[in-house]
């Protein structure tokens, strides 16, 4: 397998997320460091912090980065896109969560709420304007 086609796996995620959002990677606490789902889920919780901000650029880059982790990712990877970062997203619940959030989800992740609400609403979802 070519490099530049190689899955990616906790230690590639973590160095991308490192490049990317060294933000992120700082809150990452020294403890779990190696985690694959407690760096994910530090990931998610920087998304939510934003979406709380309405700093709706930031969480484009969020969603956008772990879209593009998720069409190459490991199993590993994959799962933690589920269930360390998706789950903790405000897409369910009152009527405080931000509605904008769906609407911002890149196709790969709305495919994933799409799977993980059994493919209840239309598929492939419209495309989001920039």
């Amino acid at each position: 397998m070519a490099p530049s086609s190689r899955l990616i796996d906790r230690t590639a995620f973590a160095a991308r997320l490192a490049q990317e959002f060294p933000e992120v990677d700082a809150q990452i606490d020294e403890g779990v460091r190696g985690l694959l789902h407690f760096e994910m889920s530090s990931l998610a919780s920087a998304t939510c912090a934003a979406l709380e901000a309405r700093d709706w650029p930031t969480v484009r880059r969020y969603l956008a980065f772990v879209d593009r982790i998720h069409a190459r990712a490991a199993p590993e990877v994959d799962n933690a896109v589920y269930v360390s970062f998706m789950e903790h997203l405000p897409l369910w619940g009152d009527e405080a969560d931000p509605p904008e959030l769906r609407e911002l989800l890149p196709v790969g992740l709305a495919g994933i709420l799409w799977d993980m609400e059994g493919r209840e609403f239309e598929w492939p979802p419209t495309p989001r304007p920039e």
